[in-house]
């Protein structure tokens, strides 16, 4: 959301509950606008504002607050990506496998994912890998493995859409180094093996 959707968001809560706001100083609303702004940057407006009105009609004498908001927008982004149930995931997992029985048929079939689907798939070659699976083995093993740990995946995306533009970016910054660190040590390792190798080559040779 932009500040001037933070505003009407804002005029929409300040119309439901008067009495809250009518206290409110100009400095305090500045503050409320600021927070709200940063806490929603990269939460559509829209549906920042369907859920408040749905939190509206639920709520009594006080408005609600970022946090049920935020909920309420997580529960609405789970049912448009195809139902909040573990069970409704794993059939769009497994819908994606069948479409997915060429490779270059994995990165549609992929992205058509929902978010938490995908994190748990990983990549398109991934869910290529799925489709090669032994069907007693996917129905069976892959599917108690993925309802076992997609609430946690879920858990871990709506934690992330939660967090503000500037924590990610900082968590971004710690993360990468570790990555790139992670990459030359495996790059190290694999260059010690070749080398080895080599070594065998030679002497046989």
């Amino acid at each position: 959301m932009t500040v001037d959707d933070t505003i009407a968001v804002l005029s929409i809560l300040r119309s439901a509950y008067p009495g809250f706001y009518a206290k409110m100083s100009k400095k305090e609303a500045e503050s409320v606008i600021n927070l709200w702004s940063e806490l929603f940057a990269e939460d559509d407006a829209g549906i920042v504002k369907l859920g408040l009105k749905e939190l509206i009609c639920c709520h009594t004498g006080y408005p609600p607050d970022i946090a049920e908001l935020k909920s309420k927008i997580n529960e609405i982004i789970g049912a448009a990506n195809g139902g909040n149930t573990d069970i409704d995931q794993w059939n769009r997992l497994v819908k994606a496998v069948e479409s997915a029985a060429y490779p270059w048929e994995a990165k549609a079939a992929y992205e058509a994912l929902p978010s938490a689907v995908k994190s748990w798939v990983g990549s398109p070659s991934a869910l290529h890998a799925l489709g090669q699976e032994d069907s007693s083995v996917f129905s069976t093993v892959t599917r108690s493995n993925f309802l076992r740990t997609i609430p946690q995946v879920r858990k871990r995306e709506e934690y992330r859409r939660s967090l503000p533009p500037e924590v990610k970016a900082y968590i971004a910054k710690l993360t990468a180094p570790k990555e790139a660190e992670q990459l030359a040590d495996e790059n190290a390792e694999r260059n010690k093996v070749l080398d080895r190798l080599d070594g065998v080559v030679g002497a046989l040779v």
